[in-house]
């Protein structure tokens, strides 16, 4: 008799599992068929890794012998007594589990793609989700536990959780009273924390369907061989830990303070349980998603895709069967399917049939039309041969470090859902171009993950840029000073809550470009680079006797902006030259943001002087398009018979509030408008007013040309 019988999907029937003891050396389970329709069973499902296929094992289910890896096997043997210890005085004889691997049918692709169906449900419902963290090192899992215990007992009576305050220096005297909490080894090391990042590097924390899983489990337990933790004791120690990095390194003590720093360098591990835990915050295991996010479907779906950054899955098409348990799209799993890439179209095409954009409940954020290419482009990822460039690759852009970054305010113009059709592999989007690139930058850098470039490159490199860009503008395109525009450019989304021409603007500016200055002094071995004034000397191009901060002051403002403000050069020298004084070599912080920005990116030009950061594949000859109903500048790729190719978002400053769609610069396309539609136009103009710009016209959708992307 067969191992597995069909199951009725119309039922939404699944299968449990019951371990029943040991027979010649191998675990033996039963397999019981139940109905979701019938009412909700009592069970435990398990969340884990599937770990390597080989070495592997079996068990006895049913009487067959089914292989399974050595990772689920080792949880078979513990999950009995963790579900004890977590239901005392419970009956065994009650405790079944769903474990996916063997209560579903893999080999049934069918089965499969109806089961992911339910994963939401059974997910939420069950009574306990047992995160299997896995056996490596139990005895160093066991002392995080124990860490993680002491840390949440310690942040639970804290002032500043009590307050919804700021964590102050003196918050974290308790510190004292735990030696071997902050001692630290010859290596800068502390065997405590280093377990903690032992369990948060484990590879439980990178896979996708966990993700998933942890976020819709209403009480998570993660467990090893010799113990387990609720998950929200970790999240609320996570919490405790990012509030301790807030505190002025300066206002800590020895030895805190070098823990302090020790700690400062390892954020990422924190940040996986920042994300699930997020993400869990905006479900309930009742309902689901909130309230808020049921009213915003198209910003739940992207959130969870930015969200789901080095995630990684087995499959291709999991980076977007994986995710429906929580985004709620309505997409049939086809396993069948011969093209992986099948499922990223089907995810556009069901994103693009929810009506309009949306805002998210505090109205900060806005999901455009077509934010599905902040995941896309040929100029960040390899696709595989026959998938369109428009198409999100979610698994290449998953092994991205870090979320791309954009400056943008406000976007372009949130586009009526007519103004995209997607016919088979063909995108037809309305826009309007605004450029050429005329020149690139930094794109003899390596990329990140080949030969990662080392930071005094990036800094070199971008300061011998920003020299030549001075020399070939004295103003750029805007009004504004070419540095003023890069300085945007490089600051990133930190910019938005910047006025355009404040000194706190220089202020930030002057820190970042002293940054790269500080980069190229410390790894120069030119014996002429004797101070951080010689690098930016050297690098920027100028004299010997030139006064690089006086050179930077007198280039940041054009004289209509320091009208405009009041800003004076004399005493905005004078704080310069102080604040160089006081400047220290740590360069890390400061510098994290060019890092980011450059890892995936380069810098561009157009040919009438319009500068940003576009896609590192972009090539001098591709074009910038605001295309409506996006949020960013694309690169576009001229292709065959009048076609494109999406080369990616980019960030143009100058092009970031909707200029494209608005005078004067609208009007030198104007030639391209019939003239009937020119009257239309001003007739039916939409106005607009903002900081410094009279009321607008805004071009109808109508006069907008067609883009076919391929």
């Amino acid at each position: 008799m067969a191992l597995y019988q069909p199951l009725d999907a119309s039922c939404k029937e699944i299968r449990l599992l019951k371990i029943t003891g040991e027979s010649q050396g191998m675990i033996t389970c039963r397999l019981h068929t139940v109905s979701l329709a019938d009412g909700i069973p009592r069970f435990t499902a398990l969340s884990y890794v599937w770990g390597s296929p080989t070495p592997n094992t079996s068990i006895l289910v049913n009487g067959a012998e089914l292989s399974i890896t050595m990772n689920l096997a080792d949880a078979l043997k513990s999950v009995t007594s963790h579900w004890q210890a977590s239901f005392p005085g419970s009956d065994p004889a009650d405790f079944w589990l769903w474990v996916d691997s063997v209560c579903i049918n893999q080999a049934d692709l069918q089965e499969r793609g109806s089961q992911v169906q339910l994963m939401s449900t059974l997910y939420q419902s069950a009574e306990l989700v047992i995160g299997w963290v896995g056996a490596a090192e139990p005895e160093r899992i066991l002392l995080a536990f124990d860490t993680i215990l002491i840390l949440g007992k310690e942040f639970n009576r804290l002032a500043w959780k009590n307050s919804g305050g700021s964590m102050a220096a003196s918050d974290l005297n308790w510190l004292k009273g735990y030696p071997y909490l902050y001692t630290l080894d010859s290596e800068g090391a502390n065997e405590r924390w280093s377990a903690i990042y032992h369990l948060l590097d484990l590879p439980y924390w990178t896979r996708l369907w966990i993700f998933q899983e942890a976020v819709l489990a209403r009480k998570l337990l993660l467990s090893s061989p010799f113990a387990s933790i609720d998950f929200n004791i970790l999240a609320h120690t996570t919490l405790g830990v990012c509030q301790m990095l807030t505190v002025p390194q300066g206002q800590l003590t020895t030895p805190v303070s070098e823990l302090w720093m020790a700690l400062r360098l390892n954020t990422t591990h924190w940040k996986r349980v920042i994300c699930i835990q997020a993400a869990r915050s905006g479900y309930t295991p009742e309902s689901g998603p909130r309230e808020a996010f049921r009213r915003s479907p198209k910003y739940l779906a992207h959130r969870l895709a930015l969200g789901s950054n080095l995630l990684e899955a087995t499959d291709p098409r999991d980076y977007v069967y994986g995710m429906l348990g929580l985004n709620g799209l309505h997409i049939m799993p086809n396993y069948k399917s011969e093209h992986p890439y099948s499922a990223w179209m089907d995810y556009v095409k069901c994103w693009t049939s929810i009506p309009g954009g949306c805002l998210d409940e505090l109205g900060a954020d806005s999901i455009c039309q077509l934010a599905f290419l902040d995941f896309s482009g040929i100029g960040f990822f390899e696709y595989p041969l026959g998938c369109p460039s428009w198409v999100p690759n979610f698994p290449a852009r998953a092994r991205m470090m870090v979320p791309r970054n954009g400056v943008t305010r406000n976007p372009i113009l949130t586009g009526k859902d007519d103004a995209l059709e997607i016919l088979g592999n063909i995108m037809k989007v309305k826009g309007l171009v605004i450029g050429r690139i005329h020149r690139i930058a930094l794109s003899d850098i390596p990329p990140n993950g080949a030969n990662t470039p080392r930071e005094f490159e990036v800094a070199g490199s971008i300061l011998q840029y920003l020299g030549g860009l001075v020399a070939r503008y004295p103003k750029y395109v805007t009004g504004i000073s070419p540095i003023h525009a890069l300085t945007r450019i490089l600051l990133g989304e930190d910019d938005v809550v910047v006025s355009p021409t404040t000194a706190e603007l220089f202020r930030r500016g002057f820190e970042l470009l002293l940054s790269l200055c500080g980069f190229v002094f410390a790894s120069s071995s030119d014996s002429s680079v004797a101070t951080i004034e010689d690098a930016a000397r050297l690098k920027l191009g100028l004299g010997p006797e030139a006064n690089p901060i006086r050179w930077l002051v007198d280039n940041f403002w054009t004289t209509s902006e320091i009208h405009e403000t009041g800003i004076s050069k004399l005493e905005t020298l004078r704080s310069a030259e102080l604040y160089l004084q006081s400047f220290t070599n740590d360069f890390a912080e400061r510098f994290v943001q060019i890092h980011k920005l450059f890892q995936d990116s380069i810098i561009l030009e157009t040919e009438d002087g319009h500068v940003g950061a576009c896609p590192r594949g972009s090539q001098v000859g591709d074009i910038l398009v605001a295309l409506y109903g996006n949020k960013y500048p694309v690169v576009l790729r001229p292709a065959e018979e009048g076609k494109y190719r999406f080369v990616g978002n980019a960030s143009v400053w100058g092009f970031m509030d909707g200029e494209a769609f608005l005078p004067p610069f609208s009007a030198k396309r104007e030639r391209n408008v019939p003239p009937s539609a020119r009257k239309q136009r001003k007739s039916s103009s939409i106005g607009r007013k903002g900081p410094n710009k009279p009321n607008r016209g805004v071009i109808p959708v109508s006069d907008l040309q067609t883009f076919e992307v391929i």
